[in-house]
């Protein structure tokens, strides 16, 4: 798959080597251009580049031209030679003289007079807001000067290539970037006046007069009233019963008048202990004169009598406090007028209240609700829990906001880390190729069975070289699937002669087992080599061709034939003649010569010899028979004998007539031959057994027995095929020999092909396996080293990455501005999320020590937008063009220590 560059890539003035362009079959295939871009058209064999939406074919030249000229439109130029209509030289001479000048229609003019030519210094000096630090030419100067004007980036400024900007983004904005200080209501701001889109100023006042205003800013404790936090945000207002403001001392003073019958009076109703006003005529007594026989206690009094001097005190109701000489409202103790009241149920707003009248220092009733009204007013009224929260008191007057995260495996809720810093989440079933999150668990169990390389051992001993044992003890090592051994030190795999093992061979573990437990078919025994067969050794070896012996290969079987039936093999034929001997072939390549007699002829065609005869007799037959002589048997292929028309004898030496010699052969004996050098009859010749003895250079003595025993050839381990064949059989034999092909659960002869990065050489049957190193275009071996902020350990083969001490962990989830910590912003055509790392980890970390990579949020194959790390505090990711939020993801690990 295609790297996914993102932003534009700079290779700063080096060379791209080797490039290739994109190859698609035609211009569909290769999709919608942008102006610029570039793909090979393999079906015309086309470079084509993009232009207005539209592939164009760059031009390769040829055409039609026959003929091609130059003409002249001023007076400047002489041109000889044109048209060329075939192949020719066009020459251009000037037409004027060493005091003229070609203008720029062709024609000439004479040259002006060159003024003075000065040589003057300017000097560039950088003015108030430029960084860079000028410099200076001359007018004259024989080389190029290039000064560069660059805008300082000053503080809440943002300085990009075009564009002079004031900074909104990251921990150095313009506002962030500004003197902190307290405000006041004179201050001003800037602000987008909605009418014309310009931005324009005002003080804090004017724009805090636009918030909604109302007539009260404070309370004030009128007669009888008492305040607390008068001026906000919640004033308390209660009736003063005490001190010398209370609410009947701050009332007006009419001593000395008498009250009126239709005077009103406070009083505590002591059925509702509500408080109440009468007359003074409600009061449970009258003012006639008369004798008074006795004074009764009223309602809300004690005491009095019916002689004597009386004492009548007043009643110390339910919130009524009784002094020496004045009734109060009590404003304290257990028994206040608040406590004594009678417990009522949720206060509505329908429900009234006493305060003092500030105006008039009145104590007056008021609603609960005209009260609420005084207070500032918002817009909540209430908060509903979304995704992963929860909600207490959500109707006010605190809600309390919780966000639904737990350390365990819960369903439904945000993951949280424990006090070790882990958080937990359900493990995925095994095979699951969605994007749930990968547990730990569900990583070990996906990687249960991969071939990994534990240690070497002795395959004798069992003794694994970094300690333990494999094959031997109670104690011997667990292994499980996938662990791989190779053998140090030759001998038998758990003591098993059949399966010797020696050094480079290796056993893989297709069965786990338990410490103590393990058995040899738990392993897969991969040898890395096989010992050659020799004569008393089975082992692999192969079979070449030897004279009048062919040897086929096929699927790793050889087979082996007979080539040469005759020409170099011991197969001696003899012919014996009806006289002169017996025709003895000497060797294989031995040519006995049928000769032709008198009036015979011999012809040869293919395999057959014809012997006829060249004269035919003349006369009259009428009969032809033969007899049957010593040795010699008489039958017909046709016809009868005698034949007396048309027949065919057919004659053959009985052998069986011969008479018995049942004497010893002496060197005196005669034996009959056939003398090849001889033709006709005179080959046929007796000769002494003496001679033939001398002639042949033959051994004498006793001829040894012939056995004809059958040996049979079977297939040892690891080999198929076999037969069997008798010491003195007339026909050849062909048996053969396989090597079995090993399988993943069988023994056998294997190949080792190598697949890069591993490679396989083969010398003498030994197969050597090695690994590449790995390099940037080379998968291979490689050892894991630690760079910053990572520590890397090694422990039986394994390496374990880590995190140095003092990172601060790592943040990885989409590219959004929803998430707190990722700004997005986009301007000059680039789209930049400023990504914060202190808000981003929980802790402040040093955007310079942090490794990213970006993903695309689908695929997630990793792409290559712009990362810069302006600050230490953030970390910019820029886009070319517009990017929507989470178009991808990003992770971030932090490899240093702050």
């Amino acid at each position: 798959m295609a790297i996914n560059f993102l932003n534009d890539v700079s290779f700063n003035k080096n060379e791209i080597i080797q490039p290739v362009l994109e190859n698609q079959a035609n211009d569909t295939a290769a999709g919608t251009p942008v102006d610029g871009q570039l793909y090979y058209d393999t079906t015309n064999n086309q470079v084509k580049y993009g232009e207005a939406s539209a592939w164009v074919a760059l031009a390769t030249g040829g055409g039609s031209v026959t003929s091609v000229a130059l003409t002249e439109t001023g007076d400047a130029l002489t041109i000889t030679g044109s048209p060329i209509t075939g192949s020719g030289t066009f020459n251009i001479a000037g037409a004027g003289t060493t005091s003229q000048y070609i203008r720029g229609d062709l024609t000439l003019a004479t040259f002006p007079t060159i003024p003075t030519v000065n040589d003057a210094t300017i000097t560039l000096t950088m003015g108030d807001g430029l960084s860079s630090s000028g410099g200076s030419f001359t007018l004259n100067q024989s080389n190029n000067e290039t000064f560069t004007f660059t805008v300082g980036e000053g503080t809440g400024i943002t300085v990009a290539s075009g564009s002079v900007s004031i900074d909104y983004a990251g921990s150095d904005n313009a506002i962030l970037s500004a003197s902190a200080a307290t405000p006041v209501s004179a201050d001003q701001l800037w602000f987008n006046d909605d009418g014309d889109n310009t931005i324009k100023r005002a003080t804090i006042a004017d724009i805090v007069a636009l918030a909604p205003q109302g007539d009260i800013t404070a309370i004030t404790e009128g007669a009888g009233i008492t305040v607390s936090n008068g001026t906000g945000p919640i004033p308390s207002i209660a009736v003063d019963y005490a001190g010398t403001d209370n609410v009947i001392l701050e009332a007006t003073d009419d001593a000395g008048n008498a009250v009126a019958t239709g005077d009103k009076i406070m009083t505590s109703n002591n059925s509702t202990n509500a408080v109440e006003y009468h007359s003074v005529s409600d009061l449970p007594f009258t003012n006639n004169a008369g004798d008074i026989t006795g004074v009764a206690a009223g309602s809300g009094l004690t005491g009095g009598g019916n002689s004597g001097s009386v004492t009548l005190n007043v009643g110390a109701g339910a919130g009524i406090q009784v002094n020496a000489d004045t009734v109060q409202v009590d404003y304290s103790g257990t028994n206040n007028i608040i406590d004594s009241a009678a417990d009522g149920t949720t206060i509505a707003s329908a429900d009234k209240i006493l305060y003092e009248d500030a105006t008039d220092t009145t104590v007056k009733e008021i609603a609960v609700s005209d009260l609420l009204a005084l207070a500032p007013q918002g817009d909540l009224t209430g908060l509903t829990a979304g995704d992963y929260i929860s909600i207490t008191s959500a109707t006010g007057p605190v809600p309390t906001i919780n966000a639904l995260g737990t350390t365990a495996t819960t369903a439904s809720r945000l993951v949280a880390r424990d006090a070790s810093g882990y958080g937990y989440v359900i493990t995925p079933n095994s095979g699951d190729s969605t994007t749930k999150i990968a547990t730990t668990a569900f990583v070990q169990s996906a990687v249960v069975g991969l071939l990994e390389f534990k240690d070497g051992f002795n395959a004798n001993t069992g003794a694994i070289s970094g300690g333990g044992n494999l094959t031997s003890g109670g104690s011997r090592v667990a292994v499980a699937v996938g662990d791989m051994y190779v053998v140090t030190v030759a001998g038998d795999f758990f003591g098993n002669a059949s399966t010797p093992l020696t050094p480079g061979d290796s056993v893989i573990c297709k069965e786990a087992a338990a410490a103590g437990t393990s058995v040899e078919a738990d392993f897969i025994v991969v040898q890395s080599d096989t010992d050659l067969a020799t004569l008393s050794v089975v082992g692999l070896g192969n079979v070449n061709a030897g004279d009048g012996i062919g040897v086929a290969y096929s699927a790793g079987t050889a087979t082996v034939t007979n080539s040469d039936k005759g020409s170099s093999q011991n197969i001696f034929k003899n012919f014996a003649a009806t006289t002169g001997g017996t025709a003895t072939a000497n060797s294989n390549n031995d040519t006995l010569t049928i000769a032709a007699g008198t009036n015979v002829t011999t012809t040869r065609s293919g395999d057959t010899i014809t012997i006829a005869s060249s004269d035919q007799f003349q006369g009259t037959v009428t009969s032809v028979g033969i007899a049957a002589g010593y040795i010699m048997d008489v039958s017909m292929n046709s016809g009868s004998n005698p034949i007396t028309g048309a027949g065919q004898f057919l004659i053959d030496v009985d052998a069986s007539e011969l008479t018995d010699m049942t004497q010893t052969i002496t060197t005196s004996d005669e034996a009959f031959v056939l003398d090849v050098s001889e033709t006709g009859k005179d080959q046929g010749k007796r000769k002494r057994w003496a001679e033939i003895i001398s002639d042949l250079n033959l051994a004498t003595g006793s001829i040894p027995t012939v056995n004809n025993s059958t040996i049979t050839l079977s297939a040892g381990n690891f080999i198929s095929g076999g037969g069997a064949f008798t010491l003195n059989q007339a026909s050849n034999e062909t048996i053969t020999f396989n090597v079995d092909q090993g399988t993943a659960s069988a023994k056998g002869a294997v190949i080792v092909a190598g697949t890069d990065p591993i490679s396989v050489g083969y010398s003498s049957g030994t197969a050597t396996v090695t690994i590449a190193d790995s390099a940037a275009a080379q998968k291979g071996a490689v050892i894991v080293s630690g760079g910053t902020g990572i520590d890397v350990s090694y422990s039986s083969g394994t390496a374990t990455v880590s995190q140095t001490s003092g990172s601060t962990g790592g943040f990885s989830g989409a590219l959004t501005s929803a998430t707190s910590g990722i700004a997005r912003a986009e301007a000059g055509g680039v789209t930049t999320f400023t990504l914060t790392t202190a808000t981003l980890f929980g802790a402040a970390t040093n955007s310079r020590q942090c490794i990213v990579e970006v993903m695309d949020g689908s695929t997630y194959a990793t792409v290559y937008p712009e990362v810069a790390r302006a600050a230490t505090t953030t970390i910019e990711v820029k886009f070319k063009g517009s990017v929507a939020n989470d178009a991808y993801d990003i992770s971030i690990v932090h490899a240093g220590s702050n």
